[in-house]
């Protein structure tokens, strides 16, 4: 399958709302902002304002990536892109050419990734329809720190988690000794734990490669900021920078248990098999261990005795160690028990 061929080709086709000659056509943005939106309606609004509100001494173009919604958001999308043509350049997909469908499956969805390939500025943010900024000296901000610092190929921040059905809020911020302004952080640092988010980056252009990514079957940000880390370190400021939005829509906000188990097995599993490195090696274990531990103990139509003995091969592949086969025989100790024995006594 030729994904980065459609990738390309597809994209040849794409056609930008009320052309190319308009004002922010004609200006150098030093900086794309990128938004993909879909199903958005809600949120949209509060997501293009939280962008042109920003205040910068230089000038940043945001490619608006609209995939076809039919709540209203597109008709949004086009009402800011006729308010701010200084500003906005708007692409109306057909889901018919932004999704690769193979035997009725999608296997990529190429909104996010046009939008990457249509940035022309040196540093690139991201952000969701469905999210958005708080601070309008964001963007400046972390410009400034990435054009002093050229060895980092990327900043991020904290953010606001909201529940959208209940209304809870919860700010997201890590801080490290000695600052508690913010950290440098590399890919190593993340074998933990990922506390980049895309709504709160902003990275250099230049780290990445679109050809990169089309190679996956299972893109997600997992593999986006891998690479970017690969390039560069990061630095984390220690505050919140944008809010993040859980609701029924999100494609990731909700999901749980299952999903999150199987798309962590995938992601890593796919990182590891392109990349071979000690890193992507460590994620594939704990990742592939995890899965095998949900599925012994939950039940689901695809968890059969066929797929768990296969996850038994692979989870034994990674037995390279004493270590790692305790690690083995611990995926088969169900969580409650693992739960009961690692926390204290009251």
């Amino acid at each position: 399958m030729d994904i980065h061929g459609e990738l390309e080709r597809r994209f040849l086709l794409q056609e930008e709302y009320l052309g190319t000659d308009k004002p922010v056509n004609r200006s150098i943005p030093l900086v794309s902002v990128k938004i993909a939106t879909y199903q958005h309606a809600p949120f949209i609004r509060q997501c293009l304002d939280s962008i042109v509100m920003q205040k910068t001494n230089f000038s940043f173009e945001l490619i608006l990536g609209e995939d076809a919604s039919t709540d209203g958001t597109r008709e949004i999308c086009i009402e800011y892109a006729e308010r701010y043509p200084d500003i906005i350049r708007l692409f109306l997909r057909d889901r018919a050419l932004s999704q690769y469908i193979v035997d009725g499956v999608v296997i990529s969805r190429f909104n996010s990734r046009w939008n990457t390939m249509s940035c022309r500025g040196k540093y690139i943010a991201s952000c969701e329809g469905d999210d958005s900024w708080l601070n309008p000296d964001k963007l400046q901000m972390q410009v400034d720190f990435l054009e002093a610092n050229p060895d980092y190929s990327m900043c991020c921040g904290g953010f606001v988690k909201r529940h959208s059905v209940s209304g809870e809020e919860e700010i997201v911020v890590y801080e490290r000794p000695p600052s508690d302004e913010g950290f440098t952080f590399t890919l190593d640092g993340m074998r933990d734990q990922w506390f980049t988010k895309t709504l709160t980056t902003v990275f250099r252009r230049d780290a990445t490669d679109t050809r990169t990514f089309s190679r996956y079957r299972y893109g997600r940000d997992i593999h986006f900021f891998y690479h970017l880390l690969s390039a560069g370190k990061g630095y984390y400021f220690s505050l919140p920078l944008g809010i993040y939005n859980i609701h029924p829509g999100g494609v990731n906000s909700m999901q749980q248990g299952q999903v999150n188990a199987n798309a962590a097995y995938n992601c890593y599993k796919e990182l590891y098999e392109y990349n071979g490195d000690d890193f992507t090696r460590e994620m594939a274990r704990n990742a592939t261990l995890a899965l095998l531990n949900y599925d012994l103990y939950n039940t689901y139509s695809q968890n059969t005795p066929k797929r768990k003995a296969n996850l038994i091969k692979e989870a034994l592949q990674f037995v390279g160690s004493l270590r790692e086969l305790k690690m083995f025989i611990s995926a088969f100790i169900p969580r409650s028990v693992k739960d009961r024995v690692t926390t204290p006594a009251a």
